[in-house]
């Protein structure tokens, strides 16, 4: 079998997210352990690729058919490892026209011995149609690790793995200053917070004796996020224009090294979260299954705490007390620190054998 001397990285992510940024970044520097990576990024802005640690040498692509015609190439050489993109994947026409580009290359690998692997991907939805090329491109793929349950349960070719965002950050150890923030941070693409959960997050914030903070991941929640903070009365760290992605992280890390809870509907607020030595918990006041799906592969299922109609908040907020003193941050970063080394292993074993 030839080594890959060559990494082919699909590097596409939501331009406006720093968690898009983070779990790629760390995908990266496993990659870089086989070889040099050619990095197809699209039209990512320079403040997205800020937040990415691009070495120099790295090889950056805009133009996906000047960087697919490379991938091809190699694949003919069998030198190549494609690497799919991490995150999130709705089975829709464009998933499926992207899926279509990689396949002859995943073909050409099954007679020269070039390689691909996805890692750290969740597949939501399940547009039939769509489905066809991404089940047969599974099936050509040489590792499948997958970041959610739900996935790895839809899709047995491969496993749940934790996401790549647990083992970015400072290490099992965490920060070790003092802790008196509760950080908040919610999707500015849903409806505003109803009155249940605000009330509940006031409740959290006297009980536990933390001061609360409003924080912004995604910059398109900015408004909702300033709206949120009003209502709380509290503090508020927002995207500001002309932040950059790593500017606007080394902020909401900062404040994340001084939270002891984050409460979020956003799943890399609150791995993010964990990195820094903050137990998350998510206060809804709808279903959710996303969230729960994606904590479970690093041993945190159960922080998804629905308001129920006629609950007691002051029962709720028992709840979240109880389930905060019972987490063991440390032990589920090395967790995930262990077991995402264990697949940076597996994919050296694919490609060098």
């Amino acid at each position: 079998m030839n080594p890959a001397t060559q990494v082919f990285f699909w590097c596409r992510g939501q331009d406006d997210n720093i968690g898009d940024a983070i779990l790629r970044r760390r995908a990266l520097r496993s990659l870089r352990t086989l070889g040099p990576v050619d990095l197809f990024v699209g039209g990512a802005s320079s403040s997205f690729l800020s937040a990415m640690g691009i070495e120099t040498t790295d090889r950056l692509e805009v133009s996906r058919v000047r960087w697919l015609l490379r991938l091809y190439a190699a694949g003919l050489r069998g030198d190549a490892l494609l690497a799919f993109n991490p995150g999130e994947v709705r089975p829709d026409r464009k998933a499926a026209m992207a899926h279509l580009s990689l396949i002859p290359y995943q073909l050409i690998g099954r007679l020269t011995g070039a390689r691909s692997a996805r890692l750290g991907v969740a597949i939501r939805g399940s547009g039939r149609l769509a489905m066809l090329p991404i089940r047969f491109s599974i099936r050509l793929t040489s590792l499948n690790t997958w970041r959610d349950t739900e996935t790895a349960r839809r899709l047995p070719a491969g496993r749940a793995s934790c996401d790549w965002a647990f083992d970015e950050g400072p290490g099992p150890d965490g920060a070790t200053g003092p802790r008196g923030v509760l950080a908040i941070s919610y999707r500015g693409d849903r409806p505003p917070l109803s009155d249940r959960v605000v009330e509940t997050l006031r409740l959290l914030s006297a009980r536990t004796h933390l001061e609360p903070a409003v924080f912004v991941q995604a910059r398109r929640d900015n408004e909702a996020a300033r709206s949120l903070a009003s209502r709380l009365g509290c503090t508020l760290l927002p995207w500001q224009d002309g932040d950059s992605h790593a500017e606007q992280e080394a902020q909401v890390r900062e404040l994340l090294s001084r939270s002891r809870i984050v409460v979020s509907d956003r799943i890399h607020a609150l791995i993010v979260g964990v990195s820094e030595g903050a137990v998350p918990v998510a206060i809804l006041d709808r279903p959710d299954q996303k969230i729960d799906r994606h904590m479970a592969p690093a041993g945190l299922g159960g922080r998804v705490l629905e308001i129920q109609d006629g609950e007691d908040p002051e029962r709720l907020v028992d709840r979240i007390v109880a389930l905060v003193d019972q987490t063991d941050l440390k032990a589920v970063r090395e967790r995930a620190a262990a077991e995402l080394a264990e697949v940076t292993g597996q994919l050296r074993t694919v490609c060098f054998g």
